[in-house]
C-alpha cells in the first residue's frame, strides 16, 4: 500500500533568517539551512514534533521553479492548533497581530499574526466543550 508519509509546508520569504529567528522563538530548531547569494536561502525547521521550511524567492527560483505571483514572500497562511494560547501568543510577543483574539463558531479561540516574511499564522487553541453544546471537535456542521 502507498501512504503520504509527512506534508511539510514550505513558506516563501524576503528574510529567511528572521522567520527562522522567529520559529527558534516558538521552541523550534534549524535541522538544515542553506547559503543563497549574500542571505540564508533555506532553512529547514523541527519543534514540537513538526516541520516547516522557509525559502527565500531567489533560491526558489534558482531551482528553475517559473516566478509565479505568490514567490514574492508573503501570501502563506499556516494554521497551528496549540493546546494554550496564552502561552503560544507569549513566544510571538514582538510579532504583527493581524487578527486580535476572538472565539470562533467551530469551538476555537484564535490569534492570527505576521512572521518576518509576511505570512499569516493563526494560532488556535480548542475551547473546552459545553455540556449541553456542540462538541467542538465534531465536522458534522460542515455535511
Amino acid at each position: 500500500m502507498t501512504a503520504i508519509l509527512a506534508i511539510t509546508p514550505t513558506l516563501i520569504a524576503t528574510d529567511v533568517e528572521a522567520c527562522a529567528q522567529f520559529w527558534e522563538g516558538c521552541g523550534f530548531a534549524r535541522l538544515r539551512q542553506e547559503k543563497h547569494g549574500d542571505g540564508l536561502g533555506f532553512v529547514l525547521m523541527q519543534g514540537h514534533g513538526l516541520n516547516l521550511r522557509y525559502r527565500s524567492v531567489e533560491h526558489l527560483l534558482s531551482d528553475g521553479v517559473p516566478k509565479a505571483p505568490r514567490t514574492h514572500g508573503g501570501g502563506s497562511h499556516l494554521f497551528v492548533e496549540v493546546d494554550d494560547l496564552a502561552w503560544a501568543a507569549r513566544m510571538v510577543d514582538d510579532a504583527f497581530v493581524a487578527m486580535p483574539p476572538r472565539d470562533t463558531a467551530e469551538g476555537m479561540r484564535e490569534l492570527a499574526v505576521l512572521d518576518p516574511g509576511g505570512n499569516v499564522i493563526t494560532l488556535a487553541e480548542r475551547l473546552p466543550r459545553a455540556a449541553d453544546g456542540p462538541d467542538a471537535r465534531s465536522m458534522a456542521h460542515y455535511r
